[in-house]
């Protein structure tokens, strides 16, 4: 009796020991040596119950087998030597469970052609020592009939699958290396699920609900094989916003794929058959819903486009809203203005546009026409007294009525006066130009010659300015313009007028605004709807005037020296 506790038998421990007719194992031992227990009564015995001895797990000898042998699944390993010079073996199959061989377990088999190891066998043919030649690695199958598909089932051919690999096949090939493997489906017979076999196109708008489908309709034979169940196909994902339930599709897409997605759909029959669908989901830009409407209830004819506000309202997204009309300003009656709206959210909606129409109030425009009536009166009057004279000359200009005036002039004894005097009248403007007065006394006597010469000018002014007429102001607008922008406007009216600033709106033969001036009344200086300077030509205190009352001044100055120089010529005259 071997001691429990011990774990292995070396070899030959117990060889020739023809003594050793009964010996107790215990269950602690998992290696048992070569030739261990060779030419004892105990492996005779042994051998005569079973030629395959096998103690704890361990295949020890199988020297007296013959023909084909199994061995059995309990078996996990294969001692040394154990079939040596084993003769009559002529066939072997070793299960999965064997994990190891001894050396030379297999020597000298002469008649053993092929070691049957199975297709999941951890073993290797290294493990076989000098019998590697041997090892065929091979499959275990089972056959399956041919069977007729029926409309809950699938049929099939005729196949075998591997009890331990569970492959499958359709011949009766066990040899590993040769067998071709196929997959279960080749091995269904028809009825197939039939469905649309090019990818079929849905078009819809994001954030919109789509048309329900039925993806039910798809199935080509639905007569043969009846309700099919639907699912996502592995790998593909189901479009943003959509859902599946049972065979229906529906939603809102969530998302904007402006060049499509796929989303492949698997169809299963109640008989296992199954088919794929694609279907290919173009989603467009939605366009925003926005109404525009322009703020106030009262416009009036040539109030700046640019300078309207817009109020939105019904809109589903936020964004911006603004004028693209090219009018300026708006015009008496309708005006149709195009607006365009640019959503925030751009790459899920579309830019849209629309029309507002905005009436505005007619402005009463008064235009004051003047008829100017020219007069004009003149008187000399010379006076020649001792040797001396004086001349004095004045003159009245009015527009609308101009008298002019000249004097009286008065010399006497060596003395000469002069007076200048102008009034000018522009509507109610005055101007009053002042007097001057040169005084020249000469005096003699025997003895010595005195001679003195005076000039006084004194000069008080006055001006006030009143408008410009509106018909001036117009026509001056419109050759403005005209210089400008190279366009002659059809029309152009004071549209608004106060004291400091008035408004003209010129217009086109279509009535159409072309610009508006806004201007000083009494200057003509102003600006255009664009911010331009404007200059317009002037009546009144303007360039005109300064220029014909400098002229007048310097005929004034003119005419003084000329007197004083007179009356030195005279003086001198008289010393001599």
């Amino acid at each position: 009796m071997i001691e429990n506790g011990i774990t292995s038998i070396g070899a030959y421990a117990f060889y020739d020991c023809s003594s050793l007719t009964d010996i107790t194992i215990p269950g602690s031992v998992t290696s048992i040596g070569g030739n261990a227990f060779s030419d004892t009564p105990w492996l005779t015995n042994k051998q005569q119950d079973n030629p395959l001895v096998i103690v704890n797990g361990i295949l020890i000898d199988g020297t007296t087998c013959s023909g084909e042998v199994t061995i059995p699944n309990d078996v996990i390993s294969i001692g040394n030597c154990a079939f040596y010079n084993c003769t009559g073996l002529t066939s072997i199959i070793i299960p999965k469970n064997v994990t190891s061989i001894g050396r030379r377990a297999f020597s000298s088999c002469d008649k053993l052609p092929e070691i049957t190891v199975p297709c999941d066998s951890t073993l290797t043919k290294d493990a076989f020592g000098d019998a590697s030649e041997k090892v065929k690695y091979r499959h275990s199958l089972v056959k399956t009939d041919a069977k007729d598909a029926t409309y809950t089932e699938a049929g099939n051919v005729e196949y075998w699958t591997c009890e331990n690999c569970k492959k499958h096949f359709l011949a009766d090939e066990t040899d590993v290396e040769t067998a071709k493997e196929v997959e279960l489906s080749a091995t269904v017979k028809p009825v197939l699920v039939q469905v649309a076999t090019a990818t079929t196109q849905i078009k819809c708008v994001y954030g919109q609900d789509m048309d329900e489908i039925d993806l039910q309709d798809y199935v080509k034979n639905a007569d043969a094989v009846g309700e099919v169940s639907v699912k996502v196909a592995t790998g593909s994902t189901m479009l943003d916003g959509m859902q599946l339930d049972g065979n229906k599709l529906s939603g809102k897409p969530a998302k904007v794929y402006t060049n499509g997605k796929d989303v492949t759909f698997t169809f299963t029959a109640k008989n296992g058959n199954t088919a794929d669908l694609t279907l290919n989901f173009l989603v467009a830009k939605a366009d925003p819903t926005v109404r525009v409407a322009v703020d106030g209830d009262t416009h009036t004819e040539g109030d700046l486009v640019s300078e309207l506000k817009l109020i939105l309202s019904g809109n589903n997204t936020k964004g911006l809203a603004e004028i693209i009309s090219e009018i300026k300003a708006l015009a008496a009656g309708e005006n149709t203005l195009t607006w365009k709206f640019t959503p925030e959210d751009s790459e899920n909606y579309n830019v849209v546009t629309g029309t507002v129409v905005v009436n505005a109030q007619t402005t009463t425009t008064t235009t004051t026409t003047t008829t100017t009536t020219t007069t004009t009166t003149t008187t000399t009057t010379t006076t020649t007294t001792n040797e001396t004279t004086s001349t004095t000359k004045a003159t009245t200009a009015t527009s609308g009525t101009t008298s002019a005036t000249k004097a009286t002039t008065t010399a006497t004894s060596g003395t000469t006066s002069a007076t200048k005097a102008t009034t000018a009248t522009s509507g109610t403007t005055a101007t009053t130009s002042a007097t001057q007065t040169t005084t020249i006394t000469s005096a003699s006597s025997t003895e010595s010659t005195a001679a003195t010469s005076a000039t006084t000018i004194t000069t008080a002014a006055t001006t006030s300015v009143t408008n410009i007429a509106d018909e001036d102001l117009c026509s001056w607008a419109i050759n403005d313009y005209q210089k400008k922008a190279g366009i002659v406007p059809a029309n152009a009216e004071i549209t608004a007028r106060s004291e400091e600033a008035c408004e003209i709106t010129l217009t086109d033969e279509n009535g159409n605004v072309l610009d508006v001036y806004t201007v000083d009344p009494k200057t003509g200086t102003g600006t255009d709807s664009s911010n331009a300077e404007v200059n317009l030509p002037q009546t009144g205190n303007n360039s005109m005037t300064n220029w014909l009352l400098c002229v007048g001044a310097a005929m004034f100055m003119a005419l003084g020296f000329g007197a004083v120089k007179a009356s030195g010529i005279l003086k001198r005259k008289e010393d001599e």
